[in-house]
């Protein structure tokens, strides 16, 4: 037992690390930002202009992407001090009242980020997977047509469209749409995550270090594997099957926190273990089997 507690703890380190890096999420891989308690995000908001809301509004995301909400709260609350029409402060509040069962100022913080920005596709993602949390399918499928007329080339209003139908007993629908969602997915992939990855494994091949690669939760590892298509020293951890599979029978609430992507969504403790279990079991096969023979 103890074994597996220390196998899962240090793959979590490591898949944190990996997906912060390569996804560039709110702060970003390629603006060099580190996300520490005490990292350089911080002494920026510290130590530059006090007045900058942009600088704000990045520390309040550092303080949710490391478990922090009460933090970011505050933090982007202080961003709106600053500057009232700060979309992403705005977002940040909405996920972080989400997160502590709030949904009518989540509603509210998400609707009014959407009034400042109102072609940013990501923001009608997340409100519609708000919707599908809370089982509001119209509203929810109203957010994800908004978001694909935003920007036609986005799998993951298609992904979460597939989730809704399905919840709704619309298999055919459900279908159609994860059909596009893979189609898309495979066709487009983010240019800052492609630039990550590629960027990550070039530094790993000068060391001589595998690139172990996992993929998200629900999602199919071929696009990810389209990424590297060619390329040697790649090791693939493929999350998409264990979940639909342990989801289907013991509920999606099981795993996940909430449906930010639509079709999945932020892990809890029990959903982490299953993303850690799978990386290991893989690096185990993978690296270390052959000194078996």
């Amino acid at each position: 037992m103890k074994k597996t507690f220390i196998k899962h703890k240090i793959a979590l380190i490591f898949f944190g690390i990996f997906l912060f890096i390569v996804t560039g999420s709110k702060q970003g891989f390629d603006k060099e930002i580190i996300l520490e308690p005490g990292s350089e995000i911080s002494k920026t908001a510290v130590n530059t202009d006090r007045r900058d809301g942009n600088i704000w509004a990045q520390l309040g995301w550092h303080y949710m992407n490391n478990s922090n909400p009460n933090q970011a709260e505050r933090v982007f609350k202080k961003t709106l001090e600053i500057n009232s029409q700060n979309y992403s402060a705005y977002e940040g509040l909405g996920l972080v009242y989400f997160h502590k069962k709030n949904f009518l100022q989540a509603e509210a913080m998400l609707k009014k980020a959407i009034d400042i920005n109102i072609f940013n596709e990501k923001l009608y993602l997340e409100l519609g997977s708000f919707y599908l949390w809370q089982s509001k399918f119209a509203q929810a499928i109203e957010m994800y047509k908004k978001a694909i007329e935003i920007k036609p080339s986005y799998s993951e209003p298609y992904a979460a469209l597939a989730v809704v139908y399905e919840e709704m007993g619309n298999y055919n629908a459900a279908g159609e749409c994860r059909s596009k969602a893979d189609k898309l997915s495979q066709e487009y992939y983010n240019p800052t995550t492609r630039r990550n990855y590629q960027k990550l494994k070039e530094i790993l091949d000068t060391k001589g270090i595998k690139f172990v690669c996992a993929q998200y939760p629900m999602r199919s590892i071929e696009p990810l594997k389209r990424l590297f298509k060619g390329q040697e020293g790649v090791i693939f951890v493929d999350n998409e099957k264990t979940f639909k599979e342990t989801s289907k029978i013991n509920g999606y609430e099981e795993y996940f926190v909430d449906r930010f992507a639509g079709d999945f969504g932020h892990c809890n403790r029990r959903g982490n273990e299953i993303l850690a279990g799978n990386i290991v079991d893989v690096i185990l096969k993978e690296c270390f089997d052959r000194y078996k023979k």
